[in-house]
């Protein structure tokens, strides 16, 4: 007679136990979401957080599928880590000043403050990457063009037609710029 089949509940659980445990008491806190969230908004990716927490990548992810307030507060992180690039990087197109506070000293070593005005001048790459990723249509880098026109042989072109060919296509092109 074979031995009836336990239920999951009575099953042993295999394996180590996870180091998963949010902290409810300031004694040896394991994982704090506060953290978490700062450590994503310094950049910190799963391989980042898998060191920090001595723990593998995988965990990283298991512990995203498996407790959505982990998941979360990663997600929440990054929004805000991008939010603060964005920022910057349109600060930076656009040119800005801030107060600032410079430092002199004398022959004597007396300490002379000045308070000034800092002035940065706009970034013209910063604003090309700006609208390259903002208004794509009219500023992306990668512009295609369709040379496949069925028939056209250029082995068997003149020069004389060759170049009305490449004039078209340059005017087609100019057209698409406009657009």
């Amino acid at each position: 007679m074979a031995t009836p089949r336990k239920k999951k509940s009575e099953l042993k659980k295999r394996g180590r136990k996870t180091k998963y445990r949010i902290s409810t008491t300031l004694i040896a806190p394991v994982i704090d979401l506060e953290t978490i969230r700062f450590l994503a908004t310094r950049g910190f990716t799963d391989q980042n957080l898998a060191d920090y927490f001595r723990v593998n990548r995988l965990t990283i992810a298991r512990w995203k599928k498996k407790h959505p307030e982990f998941c979360n507060a990663i997600k929440e992180g990054d929004r805000l880590a991008d939010d603060l690039v964005e920022a910057s990087l349109y600060q930076r197109a656009r040119g800005f000043e801030h107060p600032s506070e410079e430092i002199h000293f004398d022959r004597w070593g007396s300490v002379h403050r000045a308070k000034t005005v800092k002035k940065y001048a706009p970034d013209t790459l910063a604003g090309i990457y700006w609208l390259n990723n903002r208004r794509k249509l009219r500023w992306r880098d990668n512009r295609s063009i369709d040379l496949t026109n069925a028939g056209v042989k250029f082995e068997s072109m003149t020069t004389e037609q060759l170049t009305a060919y490449l004039s078209g296509l340059l005017s087609q092109i100019n057209e698409a710029e406009k657009k």
